[in-house]
């Protein structure tokens, strides 16, 4: 997915310490400077340097990036989850999931785990209700990627109607 690389890209030449928090497979490659852990529920998890977060409660790192988990999750969940996150974090947190706003959203639900979509503006309300400071939105993997010129025509409507075509969308935000 090209938010890996949007994450290795913005990663490099930075340090600090990142948790990638729901790790699954990881989240990216992070380069050198970097001190990377990850977080899972599943213990059997290699990735995961922590299956719990009461093993975290005094712990603080400068980002905390959570990369296509909030849409396994209930409203309530994600709540408790960006005030976790914004408790433990010292810079930013990064989020990418899947943009309820496409009209391929019957795409979602192809992943049974999926629980909920959320779009990007309700995810940018709920994060500046929880104290965040937005600094970038970022839209990523049109779906017609192949065909450049089906690819700019979607893009030119998603402007004119301000309803974005693309597959996900990322959200960089500071912690206030």
């Amino acid at each position: 997915m090209r938010h890996q690389r949007i994450l290795e890209i913005y990663f490099s030449g930075r340090t600090g310490s990142v948790l990638d928090f729901g790790v699954g497979e990881g989240s990216f490659n992070p380069p050198a400077g970097i001190k990377y852990c990850g977080y899972d529920i599943d213990r059997e998890n290699p990735k995961a340097s922590y299956t719990s977060l009461s093993q975290m409660k005094d712990m603080k790192f400068d980002y905390i990036v959570l990369s296509h988990v909030i849409e396994h999750m209930q409203l309530d969940e994600v709540l408790s989850t960006l005030r976790w996150a914004r408790s433990h974090a010292r810079k930013e947190v990064i989020i990418a999931t899947p943009n309820s706003n496409l009209k391929y959203i019957s795409k979602f639900w192809t992943d049974i785990t999926h629980v909920r979509p959320y779009s990007s503006f309700d995810l940018l309300a709920l994060m500046e209700d929880e104290g965040f400071r937005i600094k970038s939105v970022y839209y990523c993997d049109l779906p017609h990627r192949s065909n450049p010129v089906k690819a700019l025509f979607q893009t030119f409507l998603a402007w004119m109607m301000d309803n974005h075509p693309f597959v996900e969308f990322m959200i960089f935000a500071e912690v206030k």
